[in-house]
């Protein structure tokens, strides 16, 4: 849950529109979150986002009723008209989704701001599931790469027919934008909520060790003025076009990342023959350690189903080591408590 401090980015002009959207609704949980709330907001163009999480979805008289109100505020908070998207989520849609690592409600939980209605009994883990942030969705990956190929494909025809720079650098950035989102979603990755193809970048470095050196052939600053208001902004950085072969540079730089996430989706689905669990018995716990992310991490569980309960109450260090032996594969694991203990995992595979 996010506090505020004083030196917290947030846009506190949004703070009463979110409290209207919490004081009007019957939401159990409302959360401020996306730009107003991470500090890196437009202030021409950027929306409010405003999630609400109940036990039940209202009507639709219902959510124009809030919907109207919360405008209302957001207009006498910034003294103009101002768009309020109003994000409404079960409870069990919302502890659903809090699986996937790049989900909208994974987002907020991460970046937002908590408005729960009874602070004083409120735990996140109320909030989540026994698989919250380790399942994957594969339709994320599917939409960032369907993007990127779409504006690659643009940008392409439009350097071909020497049309308008910001033409031009919009798709390079929108097709470098979605082509790492899609890299690091098939990586396993959590990728930072913004549109700076510079910070993309490092986080594609930090999770894809085979592009730990990858470098642009034009720096990431000229692609990453062409993102949101790019058109009302003083430029700080040359136009993309006046670079040399800046056609056959970006489009080769796009590819490649393209290439890479494609080769990361079907490495992931080469894997997903493998085992997904194995089963073991230390200090008096049955524990299952399930196989899952890309980058085939372990996650111990108990079968109390009890997860937070075991990792807060010890300090948890897993050592594992994987062998061939007869046709099957055999993990070695030792799992520290507050004392070690070995154990050795078996399965068939």
């Amino acid at each position: 849950m996010t506090t505020l401090s004083a030196t917290h980015p947030v846009d506190h002009r949004a703070l009463p529109v979110a409290l209207a959207a919490f004081d009007t609704s019957d939401a159990e949980l409302v959360i401020l979150f996306g730009s107003r709330s991470r500090g890196d907001y437009h202030e021409k163009s950027s929306d409010i986002d405003v999630m609400l999480v109940q036990e039940r979805e209202p009507d639709a008289s219902r959510k124009k009723a809030v919907a109207d109100i919360v405008a209302a505020a957001a207009a006498q908070a910034y003294g103009r008209p101002i768009p309020v998207e109003l994000v409404w989520r079960t409870l069990d849609e919302f502890r659903f989704n809090r699986r996937y690592a790049n989900s909208v409600e994974t987002n907020a939980a991460r970046d937002g701001i908590f408005m729960p209605r009874d602070p004083d009994n409120y735990r996140p883990s109320d909030y989540e599931d026994e698989h919250t942030e380790y399942a994957y969705d594969w339709s994320n990956y599917d939409e960032r790469l369907r993007h990127a190929e779409t504006h690659l494909a643009e940008f392409i025809f439009l350097a071909q027919h020497n049309r308008s720079d910001l033409a031009i650098g919009q798709h390079a950035q929108n097709a470098l934008e979605h082509g790492m989102k899609a890299l690091l979603a098939a990586a396993g990755g959590q990728y930072a909520n913004t549109h700076d193809i510079g910070v993309l970048l490092g986080n594609v470095r930090h999770f894809d060790s085979a592009l730990r050196d990858f470098r642009l052939a034009i720096p990431p600053d000229v692609y990453t003025e062409y993102e949101g208001e790019a058109e009302y902004r003083a430029r700080r950085q040359p136009q993309l076009t006046h670079f040399p072969d800046f056609a056959e540079k970006t489009a080769a730089d796009i590819t490649r990342i393209i290439d890479r996430a494609k080769l990361l989706r079907a490495q992931a689905d080469d894997r997903s023959e493998s085992p997904s669990s194995y089963r073991c018995t230390a200090n008096g716990h049955s524990l299952r350690l399930p196989v899952h992310g890309r980058a085939r991490t372990f996650l111990l569980r108990t079968t109390r189903n009890s997860r937070r309960w075991l990792t807060h109450a010890y300090p948890i260090s897993l050592e594992l080591s994987l062998r061939a032996e007869r046709g099957n594969l055999v993990m070695a694991a030792e799992v520290s408590f507050s004392n070690a203990i070995a154990t050795s995992l078996r399965s068939s595979r």
